[in-house]
């Protein structure tokens, strides 16, 4: 009977992990494309701009094009629905055609 249980909350936190990342993923591309632009890639990072990152937040590494330009944005998903997103990195910014990435 342990078994079984262990089983069933195995199965549903792998689902639920899957969901969340599905969740993170469609919020960025979202954001993304409110400014009119592109996302290229996303990359899952343990550390990022942002200052105090706690074990329970997931940050986020973006590349997205915009009117021709490439940038680089971050995100950080909390466990609440909250997010604080840097869409633009001056440091990180890239100015090539969005077809030589």
């Amino acid at each position: 009977m342990k078994s079984i249980v262990f089983a069933v909350l195995t199965v549903a936190t792998v689902i639920l992990t899957l969901l969340q990342k599905w969740f993170h993923l469609q919020k960025i591309k979202a954001r993304v494309l409110s400014l009119g632009g592109t996302v290229l890639r996303v990359e899952k990072k343990k550390i990022g701009p942002f200052v105090g990152i706690r074990k329970s937040q997931t940050v986020y590494k973006f590349i997205y094009e915009e009117k021709g330009r490439i940038y680089v944005g971050w995100v950080k998903f909390g466990a609440l629905p909250h997010a604080d997103w840097l869409l633009q990195s001056k440091e990180e910014q890239y100015e090539v055609l969005a077809g030589k990435l």
